[in-house]
């Protein structure tokens, strides 16, 4: 989700542009991007004042132009998400990110962490009281789309939107980069030798990577498994930034050492 450093990127309109988020191209492109991988494409060319394509799951910036250059953008991120085709029947708990602009700083309507609303009133909320809280919500709900502003086409717009939707989702996949239940680290059993008790992930982490990424996974694990009820955790980095983490926790149990295997272990590790 887009966090608020990225705001005057995602959000970027004025008199004459165009936001596109395609439910239809999105849903295809994706479904390819996963069949075949992320490849090694020149990206499009946009003759516009400015332009961005961002991933509105993670909030990454893909490619653009002069996306920094602070231009006036009125409301345009409410219709970006009311855009996505969403269901309007599906109920939304608001999060405390998005309670967060049920402030005086911004346009809101007041919602509460933990609200439910229907994905209509929220657009109700976003479109006519121009709440920014509502606007949020909904967004973290249809998350998942590689939206696209263009702003003072030079060109014709929505063929130029397509033109990068479509790099988008042929320079990018999204995929698992931890899958879970697979195993990432291995820890001793206490006053066991020469046993040991695999750690997987107890779920899994998605990434955007590109066809060349940078992937590194760190686990940290502790020394046993009896050094507490956290049995560490799996933490990904996709070219430098953290993309995500998951909890390990143990393929099987095992059971508790005896006072006689403990003192076996102890005698043992004397001699040795």
């Amino acid at each position: 989700m887009l966090d608020r450093s990225k705001t005057r990127i995602t959000s970027l309109a004025a008199t004459s542009a165009v936001v596109l988020v395609l439910g239809t191209l999105a849903g295809t492109g994706q479904a390819s991007a996963r069949e075949a991988g992320a490849r090694e494409v020149s990206e499009p060319g946009v003759a516009a004042r400015a332009w961005a394509l961002m991933d509105l799951r993670s909030g990454e910036y893909l490619a653009g132009d002069d996306a920094s250059e602070e231009l006036p953008i009125a409301s345009t991120t409410k219709i970006v998400a009311a855009l996505d085709g969403a269901d309007l029947d599906e109920e939304v708990t608001v999060s405390e990110d998005a309670a967060a602009y049920a402030t005086p700083a911004y346009s809101n309507v007041g919602l509460l962490p933990g609200d439910t609303l229907s994905v209509r009133e929220l657009l109700m909320a976003a479109l006519i009281s121009s709440g920014d809280d509502a606007a949020y919500a909904l967004a973290e709900h249809v998350g998942g789309a590689y939206v696209c502003v263009i702003l003072d086409s030079k060109e014709e717009r929505f063929a130029a939107s397509v033109r990068a939707l479509r790099y988008g989702f042929a320079a990018y996949d999204r995929t698992d980069l931890v899958a879970e239940g697979r195993r990432y680290a291995t820890i001793g059993v206490p006053y066991r030798r020469d046993e040991s008790v695999d750690l997987v992930a107890k779920g899994n982490v998605a990434g955007l990577v590109d066809a060349s990424p940078d992937v590194e996974l760190a686990a940290d694990p502790p020394d046993s498994p009896g050094a507490g009820t956290r049995l560490g955790r799996v933490v990904v980095e996709v070219d430098g930034d953290r993309v995500g983490q998951t909890p390990l926790v143990a393929k099987k149990g095992y059971e508790r050492a005896s006072l006689g295997q403990r003192v076996w272990y102890t005698v043992g590790g004397i001699f040795e």
